[in-house]
């Protein structure tokens, strides 16, 4: 199985919270999120699996572009996240085959 990480700053701990526990639903080990909207400077906007949308305020806009590439495997189904753990301002998170 392989794996890869990523460690995301987002803008406060609050963000930080939100983006774990959206993309990783623990029970099921599925993520929540269902599409990356759009990406609005920092911001990353999805759509969540309830159909409700959300935005992800990050640290930069850099960080925004990274978040939101990562996720494509993701919600195109070849990748499943396995880990999303928020510190302090910055989540890491893993996802494998």
């Amino acid at each position: 199985m392989t794996t890869t990480s990523i460690r995301v700053g987002c803008a406060d701990k609050y963000e930080a919270l939100k983006l774990a526990s959206m993309a990783l639903v623990h029970k099921s080990r599925q993520t929540y999120i269902a599409a990356v909207l759009d990406i609005i400077g920092n911001e990353v906007v999805v759509s969540l699996k309830d159909k409700s949308a959300h935005s992800i305020v990050m640290r930069s806009d850099v960080e925004a572009e990274r978040l939101a590439a990562y996720l494509q495997s993701v919600l195109e189904g070849a990748h499943r996240v396995g880990v999303a753990e928020a510190a302090g301002d910055t989540v890491y998170m893993e996802k494998y085959a």
